[in-house]
């Protein structure tokens, strides 16, 4: 992408320098052996513009002959003067070059100073590296450390850690978040989420515990019903299994791979309960189950 901007902005200023200078480059055309020349170079032009006006018919024929005797005139007069007026072709040539430099110089300028040059920056797109990222879960590990009191600074805290698959890091700051912990039925699934993966895939327990009390407080939280449903088709009670994804699906985009992948689930318990296969849910923390998580 940064290699395309460039390409077109070069570009752009061609073409821009191209529109400047082209007016200079063609008065200047000629010069190289006198004055003289130049002179007549362009009353050569001139009288070729009218012959096309009058091939277009927008000249007529009495006004293209008075139009050439009046240029006529016009060079012989000029002619002795050519010599003075040519000493100004050093100055188009300086003043040409200046456009050339000044354009480009200035387009820059305007770009860092109204545009957005960061973002030619591969790296800052990229986002941080795995050694920055580090580095900010340290400083906010030391400021939590320093000041304690601040429940969603840990919960942050434990987010990072579980993205980053520490799960022993994140418990711990999960652990740290204090009451807040038991009033949020988000944080409480994210929770028994991280303990069922931790337990590889496990929900009894504590962890459907904290799943029972997530619904209590917020009956329709996605991941909380999610992990509900993997517990119940594990212990085979399939009907509450059905309710709890049937549930969730109600959430979920119609189109989306999470609300696909529930509308498995749900076709697999209605083919055990016809007796054409048996009823699985697939293990808690696949990608399909991270997927429904992300849905929250």
């Amino acid at each position: 992408m940064t290699v395309e901007f460039l390409l077109a902005a070069a570009l752009l200023v061609g073409f821009t320098l191209l529109s400047l200078l082209r007016p200079w480059r063609r008065f200047g055309t000629g010069t190289t052996n006198s004055a003289r020349e130049i002179n007549a170079h362009l009353y050569r032009d001139q009288l070729a513009e009218l012959d096309r006006d009058r091939v277009a018919g927008t000249l007529g024929a009495a006004d293209h002959a008075q139009s050439h005797a009046e240029l006529g005139r016009r060079l012989l007069e000029d002619t002795a003067a050519a010599e003075s007026r040519a000493s100004a072709i050093p100055s188009m040539r300086t003043t040409s070059l200046l456009i050339a430099l000044l354009v480009p110089l200035l387009a820059g300028s305007l770009y860092l100073g109204l545009g957005q040059p960061a973002a030619l920056d591969e790296g800052a797109r990229q986002g941080p590296s795995p050694s920055e990222a580090e580095g900010v879960l340290a400083a906010l590990a030391a400021r939590l450390a320093a000041k304690p009191d601040d429940p969603q600074g840990w919960a942050d805290l434990a987010r990072s850690y579980r993205a980053m698959g520490r799960l022993r890091n994140a418990q711990a700051a999960f652990e740290r978040i204090g009451p807040e912990l038991d009033r949020d039925p988000a944080l409480l699934a994210e929770y028994a989420e991280l303990l069922a993966t931790a337990a590889n895939g496990n929900v009894e327990g504590k962890p459907l515990a904290m799943v029972e009390r997530a619904l209590r407080l917020a009956p329709d939280t996605p991941l909380a019903l999610a992990l509900a449903a993997t517990a119940a088709s594990r212990r085979n009670d399939m009907p509450q299994a059905m309710s709890y994804w049937q549930r969730l699906l109600k959430q979920l985009p119609p189109e989306s791979a999470d609300a696909e992948w529930v509308g498995d689930q749900l076709a697999r318990i209605r083919d055990a309960a016809g007796g054409t296969a048996r009823a699985t849910a697939a293990p808690f923390g696949s990608s399909t189950s991270g997927s429904t998580t992300r849905s929250q």
